[in-house]
């Protein structure tokens, strides 16, 4: 199912994942360095919390985008990635 090969050399390199694993990894490392009532700021800050979002109000769609780089641990973080 899960192909371990391919024949099709690519032409450059993948940019686009190295950089959102970049920044995956600086998130997270942040995250690990708050004290626990910061976390708990970040995460209801960037958190997704669906009974906040409102889908015609677009100031609540960040959450969105920015609760893909919260993680819960070192095992969360590299299951991701």
């Amino acid at each position: 199912m899960i192909p371990l090969r391919d024949n099709i050399r690519t032409r450059s390199f993948p940019w686009a994942n190295g950089l959102i694993l970049l920044a995956n990894i600086l998130a997270f490392l942040f995250e690990i360095s708050l004290s626990t009532a910061g976390l708990n700021r970040m995460i209801l800050r960037f958190g997704l919390i669906p009974a906040r979002v409102h889908w015609l109000d677009p100031n609540t769609w960040e959450p969105i985008l920015t609760s893909m780089f919260l993680h819960a641990g070192w095992l969360h973080l590299i299951g991701n990635m």
